[in-house]
């Protein structure tokens, strides 16, 4: 590979045919990326180190009290890439800062060393791209799809953002788990970005890791609006003895001469990994989230499965029916079934009377933790996260853990959190799901993982974090084993990000769903979720089967008004322009109680369309002059449909044509709220109920 590298009193340069890079010979900061005599986006603000790390406790954050200090610099080149080694100084540490150039991508992995003589607890790491701006300030436009993020966001307003300070509603229309972004790669894809269309230009970043989540972020500088600084907050932690070393994940850049809306192909070839022989059938299915004790246990439930079935359900998820602790997914023993719910020739009876009606059956399985009642805390203590002290970590409902809590003492309501870099944990886990699967028949499994898994210092460990990620060995194991004894099982995850993709056939899409609750209050825009769905289904292209819900398990927890709004138009509107969208349905136990009607005609729409299972999509405004309503329009084989949604809580008047010929007028497919039909001179337009969706077939 082609460059050509030269260093100057205060500059480390890199040229190559596609990027040209430079570092500071002060402090080792990323102060030079641009296209060869081009635009340099980074650098436009004081100066701000490009990589922290915190010491002792989790704020302990070393640029507050150390400097960076330049120490050398290496460069090593192959026949395709050629790579510049930046060794920095801060505090006690040394920090080996490696960015790897192929062609227009920058991998960046950072080593870091305790160069120090006493043992160090490292607690964080945060990479950044410093002070950056794509083309002329006023014109420059922030991303981060699939987090709780707007859209097309000003780069003044993101320049307003603060790591420390939660994030008003003209950046983030709401907030989940107390931040709006998603931790990456585990619930978000990660993806950060700037663009500017004057000229054409687009630098992305985002992280990958197979061990420890990173959160992403933006911060901005007092006084400046014109610039701010992307980053990934990485949860690396573990005890460095002195000259002991971990490494990070990697974080990745890559400044394209393109449009945003001009990337996928970029976007596809470099963050999406694909599901090999996917279960099909999960794509044409409708989903049933059931939890048995709330229909009078595995007996009772059976009894309500052929009017399930008559209401479109094609799957049955089933949770958790061992014995747990409260919380159905606390496991006290992973092999007694719950005596409350029935016994194991109940549940092999519910499978095969579900099987008899055409409908697959997963069971949840329950990752996240055990109650204080748990055999497995006696028996198998080396199976818990630990904190520094040696006490277990709860983790509560919310998904933040409590430390420092004894086995004597009485824990809060949550579960004790399972340690998946234990082996013997995995493998027991695993053999218990495969005996399940082949006795009851099951069609496989829907993996509840933690949300906010904390670090496990059980052993003075240099990657005390490692184990953030490990569910995804035991979903990477449990997959292909599920197969060998059922050729079309399929894995779940409540989980939506992209390390999922490669390992489950359909993902739970939270984020989505907040979107769109966000879009009924008001708080978004049609116009922003039309661009946000657009951004979201090139983000996650190839990715496994999408679920749409109104409510889940969790949802009472996580955003206990979508819960409040059973039975109402708005819970109505929002679950079928979910489905016009394309995202397979859930339904969550007992929410046909209230809207049967209104769902049946929704999954019946959902069975029938292939248009809306498998066609593609755009999202839009129908009439760009009048009420803000929400399109989307679905084809395939030669079959059109539109979807419109108004958001609004007034009725309101849509032209069909948008100053196209006119259309002849449709049907709706819904049916939800009446829909009136008029021609006048311009065109035929619709009058639209308040909070209604329709699928109108031209």
């Amino acid at each position: 590979m082609w460059f050509e590298s030269y260093e100057t009193g205060r500059e480390v340069l890199l040229h190559t045919e596609d990027v040209e890079l430079g570092w500071s010979r002060e402090d080792g900061v990323l102060v030079l990326l641009r296209h060869p005599g081009g635009l340099n986006v980074l650098g436009y603000g004081p100066p701000t180190l490009s990589l922290d790390l915190a010491l002792g406790t989790t704020d302990g954050w070393l640029s507050t009290r150390a400097f960076a200090r330049f120490l050398w610099h290496r460069i090593d080149a192959e026949s395709d890439r050629v790579s510049v080694m930046i060794a920095v100084g801060l505090g006690p540490l040394t920090i080996l800062d490696r960015y790897t150039i192929r062609e227009d991508l920058i991998s960046r992995q950072v080593t870091i060393e305790n160069a120090g003589l006493d043992d160090l607890r490292l607690c964080g790491l945060r990479l950044m791209l410093p002070n950056a701006c794509v083309g002329p300030a006023a014109t420059c436009r922030f991303e981060a799809p699939g987090n709780s993020v707007r859209p097309r966001v000003g780069l003044g307003v993101a320049a307003a953002q603060r790591r420390t300070v939660l994030p008003r509603r003209f950046f983030a229309p709401g907030l989940r788990g107390g931040s709006a972004m998603e931790p990456t790669p585990s619930q978000g894809p990660g993806l950060l970005a700037l663009h500017n269309g004057d000229p054409a230009l687009c630098l992305l970043c985002w992280y990958e890791t197979e061990a420890e989540a990173a959160l992403p972020f933006l911060q901005g500088r007092d006084g400046i609006s014109t610039s701010v600084s992307l980053g990934h907050e990485v949860g690396l932690c573990g005890w460095l003895r002195p000259g002991e070393q971990v490494i990070s994940g990697t974080q990745q850049v890559v400044l394209l001469p393109s449009a945003w809306t001009a990337i996928t192909a970029e976007i596809d070839r470099r963050t999406i990994a694909t599901l090999p022989e996917p279960a099909r059938w999960l794509h044409d299915t409708a989903i049933y989230v059931a939890d048995a004790r709330r229909h009078g246990g595995l007996v009772g439930l059976a009894a309500q499965l052929p009017a399930l079935a008559d209401l479109g359900v094609r799957c049955l998820a089933l949770l958790p029916i061992c014995i747990t602790g409260g919380n159905p997914h606390s496991v006290q023993d992973f092999e007694r079934i719950d005596p409350a719910l029935g016994d194991l020739a109940a549940a092999r009876a519910l499978v095969r009377q579900a099987h008899d009606l055409g409908m697959h059956v997963l069971l949840d399985l329950p990752l996240q933790g055990a109650c204080v009642e748990s055999r497995y805390l006696a028996e198998h203590a080396d199976w818990f996260v630990r904190d520094e002290s040696g006490a277990f970590v709860i983790g509560t409902p919310n998904g933040v853990p409590v430390v420092g809590l004894h086995p004597n003492v009485i824990p809060p309501p949550g579960r004790y959190q399972f340690d998946w870099q234990h082996p013997d944990l995995q493998q027991y886990v695993i053999d218990w799901a495969l005996a399940t699967a082949v006795d009851l028949e099951l069609d496989g499994y829907r993996a509840v993982e933690p949300f906010n898994p904390a670090p496990s210092w059980n052993r003075r460990s240099t990657h005390a974090s490692a184990g953030s990620l490990a569910p995804l060995r035991v979903l990477a194991r449990l997959r292909p084993a599920l197969r060998r004894v059922r050729t079309d099982a399929a894995l779940l995850s409540t989980l939506p990000g992209p390390a999922f993709a490669p390992i489950c056939d359909g993902l739970f899409d939270y984020p989505v769903h907040h979107m769109f609750v966000h879009a009924a209050l008001s708080r978004l825009t049609p116009q922003e979720l039309g661009y946000y769905l657009d951004d979201h289904h090139r983000v996650v292209r190839g990715a496994p089967a999408r679920i749409g819900f109104m409510e889940m398990h969790d949802t009472c927890m996580i955003n206990p008004l979508a819960d409040g709004l059973r039975g109402s138009r708005i819970s109505r509107m929002l679950l079928a322009g979910m489905v016009l969208c394309g995202f397979v349905p859930a339904l969550w136990s007992g929410q046909e109680q209230s809207d049967e009607a209104a769902l049946r005609a929704v999954l019946r729409l959902w069975h029938e369309e292939p248009a809306l299972r498998m066609g593609s999509a755009a999202f839009g405004l129908l009439d760009r002059d009048g009420p803000a309503v929400f399109s989307v329009i679905r084809e395939y084989a030669g079959r059109r449909l539109v979807g419109l949604i108004n958001f609004g809580a007034h009725p309101c008047r849509v032209r069909l044509d948008s100053g196209a010929p006119a259309l002849p007028v449709g049907r709706d497919l819904l049916g939800h709220a009446p829909i009136d039909f008029k021609q006048n001179a311009a065109g035929a337009y619709a009058l639209l109920a308040p909070f209604s969706c329709y699928c109108l077939e031209f």
